[in-house]
């Protein structure tokens, strides 16, 4: 197996759900994606990698996998198959990460102490 390793900050809270295959088993999948940039002042880039995790493991850590959290991942690129969309334009397909593993780098707003916007803070005497 081809291992490739990304750092970047996720995107959106991650979203675990339910899917059943075709002989009835039924398996959770946990989905985020992960900004990556590359280079520095007008010349860079940002790639976006979507990532699954399965089973009970991306499920418990889900509630870790916030917006803004940096991470590490590390497992099996895949690009998904181009799409057409509903108004015929043709879209490419997706970097993801399949098979994944995943570091907790950094803390997110709440967990370093920071208030998130429109949250009082506290006066410390």
């Amino acid at each position: 197996m081809t291992n490739f390793m990304v750092s970047g900050n996720i995107t959106k809270d991650a979203q675990t759900r339910m899917t059943t295959s075709p002989n009835g088993t039924k398996t959770l999948v946990t989905d985020f994606s992960v900004a990556v940039k590359d280079g520095y002042g007008e010349g860079q880039t940002t790639q976006f990698w979507k990532v699954t995790l399965w089973g009970e493991r991306g499920a418990n850590l889900a509630k870790y996998l916030t917006k803004g959290r940096r991470v590490d991942v590390k497992g099996l690129p895949t690009v998904e198959k181009p799409w057409q969309g509903e108004d015929g334009q043709l879209h490419n397909g997706n970097l993801r990460i399949m098979r994944a593993e995943v570091e907790l780098v950094g803390a997110n707003k709440a967990e370093a102490g920071e208030p998130f916007e429109g949250e009082p803070i506290e006066d410390i005497a």
